[in-house]
């Protein structure tokens, strides 16, 4: 069964659009940021990528409500390198007594 089965005819383009993004986030080791997205973009970008495996996908319209969202495609890898390294970051203050 073939993936383009489960899609319209007019969104095949897209849908190896998307096929291309995975294919790059999973060799480059590079993310991949989209333009903004209807929800049906959306749709189709979640059931490819999916919600398990080593690309994964968040998306963020810039408000909470918003219709149109940018896809970013990211190797799981890299983002728990980012939230470690994130909470590593500390600062100290050193009072000296007059």
């Amino acid at each position: 069964m073939s993936i383009y089965e489960h899609f319209r005819q007019e969104e095949h383009g897209f849908i190896d659009q998307v096929l291309q993004w995975k294919e790059d986030v999973l060799h480059q080791y590079s993310p991949k940021l989209t333009d903004f997205l209807d929800p049906r973009e959306q749709q189709i970008v979640t059931a490819i990528v999916g919600t398990e495996g080593e690309v994964q996908v968040s998306f963020d319209g810039g408000q909470p409500f918003a219709e149109r969202k940018r896809a970013l495609l990211y190797r799981i890898t890299m983002y728990l390198k980012a939230k470690i390294f994130s909470c590593i970051c500390m600062s100290s203050i050193i009072l000296k007594s007059l």
